[in-house]
């Protein structure tokens, strides 16, 4: 599982159970982690700012390669540590829809804006040369394990540039690890 895989019925025989309930978790994940927790998700917005796409990341947009993206990046907490960290990109030309967000989740919009809709989910392990791993274990104390993460496209049907990139790598305290 080294390469993005989609999320599809072969993933789900390959994968333990505890794994496949968090990473094929097609609903809202924030709303999955409070219900873990019988608490609100307490998030913590890391960084907001404009960042160069890379070529895989302007492929998925659809934008050229080094164009101008928006970029926020959060810690999703658990009892007391972060469980996830996630990674939202837009295209510059579409920031407004995740620049005002502030500590909300991303999830009140994904799960409540119709126009928007969920291309595909994929999910993969991250080795540590990778650089959403390098993201994520800043925020972690273990950091020489492969972490599970997934990704998804959001795009609205209607205007085919408005489009979301959402990465959520599942650091080691989370309850995906735990058996």
């Amino acid at each position: 599982m080294n390469q993005w895989q989609n999320a599809n019925d072969d993933i789900v025989k390959e994968l333990p159970y505890h794994i496949a309930e968090w990473l094929l978790e097609f609903g809202s994940l924030t709303e999955k982690l409070e219900r873990n927790i019988n608490s609100k998700v307490h998030l913590e917005v890391l960084k907001e700012e404009y960042s160069l796409a890379n070529l895989e990341e302007s492929q998925l947009l659809g934008v050229a390669e080094a164009s101008k993206l928006w970029s926020r990046e959060v810690l999703l907490f658990g009892i007391n540590k972060p469980w996830i960290y996630a990674k939202t990109l837009v295209p510059s030309s579409n920031a407004s829809l995740i620049e005002s967000l502030g500590s909300k989740p991303l999830g009140g919009i994904l799960f409540s804006e119709k126009q928007l809709s969920r291309q595909f989910l994929k999910v993969r392990q991250l080795e540590e040369k990778h650089h959403l791993h390098q993201s994520a274990q800043l925020y972690t104390e273990t950091t020489k394990q492969k972490l599970w993460a997934r990704r998804s496209l959001w795009q609205n049907p209607n205007y085919k540039d408005m489009k979301l990139l959402v990465s959520e790598i599942f650091l080691p305290g989370s309850p995906l690890y735990k058996k």
